[in-house]
C-alpha cells in the first residue's frame, strides 16, 4: 500500500512537471502573442520613471523597468504636444502632416469655429442621453497599427480601446475596432457612438450600473502613503495648486463628498460633479476597473489570434493640469497608477500566461513646469497669450491697412488670416505677412515664426523647424506658426501645460515588457512613430500605410 501511495504520488509530480514544461514551451513555441496591450500614461515625462520609483511596487511600473527593456531617449519628433496627436502618432506611426490630427482642437476656416479632432455629429452617443458620444475618427486620415491587425486577420483579431478622454479611446483604436469606450462626464457612465456599435455591450452596461464615480466621489482622496514619503517634489499646498470647491487648501485629504456642482474651468465654462473625478487619482482606477472588465468580458487573447487592449490613462493629464510637476497630489496619482497597472498585470499573468502578451507604455507628451516653481528657482520662464497677441495685433493691423480683423483666429500658435476680408478689400498678403512677422518678432516670448508657404516648399533640417514642418499638415494648419521661447506656457495661474518642442514637453518613457522582448535599456534615440512598425515586424503584418517611422531593432534582435 505505501508503495503504491509513493508511486501515485511520483506519477502525480511527474505529471505536473509534464504539464509545467508543456505550458513553457507553448510560451516559447508562440509565433505570435496573444494580446498587446498599448499603454499611453497621459502627460507623463520619462523622469517619472525614476523620480518617482520608490513610491512604485514590483509588480507595475518596476516590473517593466527590471523586467523588460526601457528606451530612455525617447522622444516626439514634432510640434504640437498635444493628447490628440499624441495618440494619432503613436498608433499610425506617423506624425501630423500624415495623419492630419494637428491638434486636439483646430481651427476650421469652413465652419469658423475650433473642432474637436474627433468630433462627429453624424453619429449618435451609445449609452447615454448627452452628446458625449458625438464622437468618431473619421478626422484621422491614415490607419493605424489597430486597424492593420484587423485587415491582416480578417477581422478575428479583437480590438477594444479604452480611455477617460474620447480622443484617448477612438484615435489609438482606429476606425475599425470592436469597441471604444470613454467617460461620460455628465453622469459618470462609460459611452461609445453609433460609428462602433448600435448599443452598449452588456458587460459595459453592467460595468455602468455598478455606479463606480458616484462611489469614488461619496468618500476620500487621502494619500496612499505617509506625506514623509512624498518626497519627489514640494510641500503639500503649492501657491501653483488649483483650489477645489469648498477647499480653503490645496491639501490632501480631499473629502470629495463636500465638493460643488458649481466649480468653473480657468476659460469660465461650468465643470459638472462627474468632471471633477478625473482630477483625482480614482479616474485612473475606474479606467483599470472596466480594463479588467474588457479582459474578461471579452476573452482579449484568448480568441485564437491576437487581440489588442489599448488603455489610455487620463488622470495624470487632469491631475498635472491642475497642480503640476511638483505636487504632493500628482505624486499620489502616480503611487495610486502602479498598483493600478500591477492588477492589470497579475490578471493577464492568470488569465494568458506570463510570456504570452506584449505591452508596450508611453506617453502622449510630457509638461513644462509652473511658472512660479521655476520663478523661485532664479529660472526665466513666463506666459504667453494669444487672445491679447491676436487683439493687440488686430489694432496694428487695422492702424495700417483700415480694415478690421484681419487676423481670424490665433492659438496654440497656429495663425490663420481672414482670408476673405484679404480678398474683399484687395490687400496684398505679402504685405499683411511682412506686418505681422515684424510685429510677432518683437515680442519676447516668440522664439520663432515660420510661414506656411515655407513649410510646404523647404526641407528643413534645423530641429525645431523640423518639429514645426512634421506637425504641419496643407488643409488644416494655420497661415503662420508661431514658436515660444523655453518655459513660456500658455497664461494660467495654476498647474502646469505643454505643447513645445523642448525637452520638458518632447520627452517621454517608452518600455516593453512580454512575448520575446529581452530584458535591457537603450540611450540610443527613438521617437514614438518608432511603436508601430516594431509591432508591425512583430505581429508579422503590414505597415500601416503612413508609416514615418523605424522598428526599434533592440526589441525585434
Amino acid at each position: 500500500m505505501t508503495k503504491y501511495v509513493k508511486g501515485a504520488k511520483k506519477m502525480r509530480v511527474l505529471m505536473l512537471l509534464s504539464i509545467t514544461l508543456i505550458g513553457n514551451l507553448s510560451a516559447q513555441e508562440l509565433s505570435k502573442p496573444k494580446l498587446v496591450v498599448g499603454i499611453v500614461v497621459d502627460q507623463m515625462r520619462q523622469e517619472y520613471l525614476f523620480r518617482y520609483k520608490d513610491l512604485f511596487g514590483d509588480d507595475g511600473f518596476n516590473r517593466l523597468l527590471n523586467h523588460g527593456f526601457e528606451l530612455k531617449n525617447t522622444h516626439y519628433n514634432f510640434i504640437p504636444t498635444k493628447t490628440g496627436p499624441g495618440h494619432a502618432s503613436i498608433y499610425t506611426g506617423t506624425t501630423p502632416k500624415n495623419h492630419s490630427i494637428i491638434l486636439n482642437e483646430w481651427y476650421d476656416r469652413k465652419v469658423k469655429k475650433e473642432i474637436n479632432c474627433v468630433e462627429d455629429h453624424t453619429v449618435s452617443t451609445v449609452g447615454s442621453s448627452s452628446q458625449k458620444g458625438e464622437f468618431s475618427p473619421h478626422l484621422l486620415l491614415s490607419p493605424t497599427i489597430t486597424d492593420q491587425l484587423k485587415i491582416a486577420t480578417q477581422g478575428r483579431s479583437k480590438v477594444i480601446s479604452l480611455s477617460l478622454k474620447n480622443r484617448g479611446a477612438i484615435l489609438p483604436g482606429g476606425h475599425t475596432a470592436d469597441g471604444a469606450y470613454w467617460y461620460d462626464s455628465s453622469n459618470g457612465n462609460f459611452v461609445t457612438s453609433t460609428f462602433y456599435l448600435d448599443k452598449l455591450p452588456d458587460w459595459v452596461l453592467r460595468f455602468n450600473q455598478k455606479k463606480w464615480a458616484d462611489k469614488y466621489l461619496d468618500g476620500m482622496w487621502k494619500p496612499l502613503f505617509p506625506k514623509e514619503r512624498y518626497t519627489a517634489g514640494l510641500k503639500d499646498d503649492a501657491a501653483s495648486e488649483i483650489l477645489f470647491p469648498n477647499s480653503l487648501k490645496s491639501v490632501l485629504p480631499y473629502n470629495l463628498a463636500d465638493w460643488s456642482m458649481e466649480e468653473k474651468d480657468e476659460k469660465g465654462k461650468p465643470i459638472t460633479y462627474y468632471d471633477l473625478l478625473q482630477k483625482t487619482p480614482f479616474g485612473n482606477s475606474i479606467l483599470k476597473k472596466l480594463a479588467l472588465s474588457a479582459i474578461n468580458n471579452e476573452k482579449l487573447g484568448q480568441n485564437g489570434e491576437t487581440d489588442f487592449l489599448a488603455i489610455s490613462f487620463s488622470s495624470t493629464d487632469k491631475v498635472g493640469h491642475a497642480f503640476g510637476p511638483q505636487s504632493v497630489e500628482l505624486q499620489d496619482t502616480y503611487a495610486r497608477l502602479d498598483q493600478d497597472l500591477a492588477e492589470i498585470f497579475v490578471t493577464l499573468d492568470a488569465k494568458l500566461g506570463k510570456g504570452n502578451y506584449v505591452v508596450f507604455l508611453t506617453s502622449d507628451h510630457g509638461v513644462a513646469e509652473n511658472l512660479h516653481f521655476m520663478k523661485s528657482k532664479s529660472i526665466t520662464a513666463g506666459f504667453h497669450n494669444e487672445d491679447d497677441i491676436k487683439g493687440k495685433l488686430n489694432g496694428v493691423l487695422e492702424n495700417k491697412f483700415n480694415t478690421s480683423h484681419l487676423i481670424e483666429h490665433f492659438s496654440d500658435g497656429q495663425l490663420y488670416f481672414n482670408l476673405e476680408a484679404l480678398s474683399t478689400n484687395n490687400l496684398s498678403k505679402s504685405e499683411i505677412i511682412e506686418t505681422t512677422y515684424t510685429f510677432l518678432a518683437d515680442l519676447p516670448e516668440v522664439s520663432d515664426i515660420l510661414l506656411a508657404d515655407d513649410l510646404r516648399r523647404f526641407n528643413y533640417s534645423e530641429s525645431q523647424k523640423k518639429m514645426v514642418q512634421r506637425g504641419y499638415h496643407w488643409h488644416r494648419s494655420g497661415d503662420l506658426t508661431v514658436l515660444y521661447q523655453s518655459n513660456f506656457t500658455k497664461q494660467k495661474d495654476f498647474g502646469a501645460e505643454h505643447g513645445s518642442g523642448f525637452a520638458y514637453d518632447s520627452h517621454v518613457p517608452l518600455l516593453w515588457y512580454g512575448w520575446k522582448i529581452p530584458h535591457g535599456h537603450s540611450y540610443k534615440y527613438q521617437s514614438v512613430t518608432d511603436i508601430v512598425p516594431t509591432l508591425a515586424f512583430m505581429l508579422e503584418i503590414k505597415l500601416p500605410d503612413a508609416v514615418t517611422g523605424q522598428p526599434i531593432l533592440e526589441i525585434l534582435d
